[in-house]
């Protein structure tokens, strides 16, 4: 019975771990600007709007590429993003949202940092 349960215990572990894994970089990991380079650089490009497909579809790529959940510093999110184009709703609180909107004709990509002070503490992608 011993064994039993062992082995029961162990393949759920397994699933957990495997569950775990993801494909998508880290938005925190170093590489990310330099593999991404293109992209980010649309994505900071003051001339090309929001509503443009440029910089949806740079946005699409990033999120289909990196997981950003990962992000905890607010210093990522200026090397990836164009500050410009966010929504915040009140940046003299403590603890506001910072809002990316990208769309193009009749979808769209959010990306919401939930911040308190200079940490993120979540991140939402939403892709319509």
């Amino acid at each position: 019975m011993k064994k039993f349960w062992l082995l029961l215990l162990s393949g759920v572990g397994m699933l957990m771990l495997a569950g775990c894994a993801t494909e998508k970089m880290p938005s925190e990991d170093l590489e990310v600007v330099t593999l991404y380079k293109e992209q980010i650089t649309t994505l900071k490009n003051p001339k090309l709007p929001t509503n443009g497909k440029e910089k949806y579809e740079a946005a699409k790529y990033l999120i289909d590429h990196i997981d950003f959940s990962y992000t905890r510093n607010i210093d990522t999110v200026d090397n990836i993003f164009y500050y410009p184009d966010a929504y915040v709703d009140d940046p003299r609180k403590i603890n506001h949202t910072i809002t990316f909107n990208y769309r193009y004709e009749n979808r769209y990509v959010r990306i919401i940092f939930y911040r308190y002070d200079n940490l993120v503490v979540r991140t939402d992608v939403i892709e319509k």
